[in-house]
């Protein structure tokens, strides 16, 4: 990924700089992740099954919201411009690049930039220092930049992010399952310098089956997960909690498991009162 500093920002930038999506993780990007991101719709990890982004899925959803997404890790950050149509020319010929990262401890990039600056400051990042973890701003898309979008041109307004619609189909516990790392999401609305948590699923277990949960094997594992989800509306605030026994791997055993074996384990679940998925 380009590294240059010294280009001017082009003028199509100023159409990003409204309200946006903010998420943040406390792991910084390698340097295999940063390049990684460029090669969109195929992904650095295609051929790394340990990794769950493998299909190159992962980030690319962020283009469901914004067409220049941008992030601070460490003592980097870097835009994303797969249509090639908002960061400078580089080179001879000219030519817009699809992504750029820029080292803002050692440039005097704050100096130059400082509207791209001014949002990452107000998350603590001053642009002085190397920032701890990743950041990252998605803004959205507005009216005009929707009808410049080669990408989508669906508008989305901060009506519907604050009223969660964007946001109703990850408030269960599901996609927690399937991770392997994650132990809490959570979503915040920023007014007045104000977090107002909107929801939040707490993930809880030992240290053994934290293990168990990082580990990809053949031989079937089985650990314990308990998950506790607080979400809170206008009207009033719920808490949920759940307790799951999860299986990895042993999917041959699974696979030729008898009709008799799945009716005893339907039965035990029904008597229990538990799901089984």
């Amino acid at each position: 990924m380009p590294q240059h500093s010294s280009s001017l920002l082009s003028e199509g930038m100023k159409d990003w700089q409204g309200p946006a999506i903010w998420i943040y993780n406390d792991a910084e990007f390698s340097a295999k992740d940063f390049q990684s991101l460029i090669k969109l719709g195929v992904g650095g990890k295609s051929h790394d099954d340990t990794k769950i982004g493998r299909f190159g899925v992962g980030f690319n959803c962020a283009f469901h919201i914004t067409d220049l997404p941008s992030f601070v890790s460490g003592k980097y950050i870097a835009f994303l411009d797969p249509n090639a149509k908002y960061l400078p020319a580089q080179g001879y010929p000219p030519r817009r690049p699809k992504g750029t990262r820029i080292n803002f401890v050692e440039t005097e990039f704050k100096k130059n930039f400082q509207d791209q600056c001014y949002p990452y400051e107000e998350f603590g990042c001053d642009f002085s220092k190397e920032f701890k973890g990743t950041l990252f701003r998605l803004p959205l898309r507005n009216l005009k930049s929707a009808q410049q979008s080669e990408i989508s041109n669906q508008v989305f307004k901060i009506k519907k992010i604050k009223d969660l619609q964007l946001f109703n189909s990850v408030q269960s516990n599901k996609e927690l399952l399937f991770l392997r790392n994650i132990e809490s999401c959570a979503l915040y609305h920023l007014k007045e310098q104000t977090p107002q948590l909107k929801w939040k699923s707490q993930i809880y277990m030992s240290d053994v089956c934290r293990q168990i949960r990082k580990t990809v094997v053949d031989e079937a594992q089985v650990y314990r997960m308990d998950i506790e989800i607080d979400i809170i509306d206008r009207i009033e605030r719920k808490k949920m909690s759940e307790i799951w026994l999860l299986c990895t791997g042993g999917h041959e055993i699974i696979k030729h498991e008898s009709k008799k074996q799945q009716e005893l384990l339907e039965a035990f679940s029904k008597n229990k009162r538990l799901k089984v998925m």
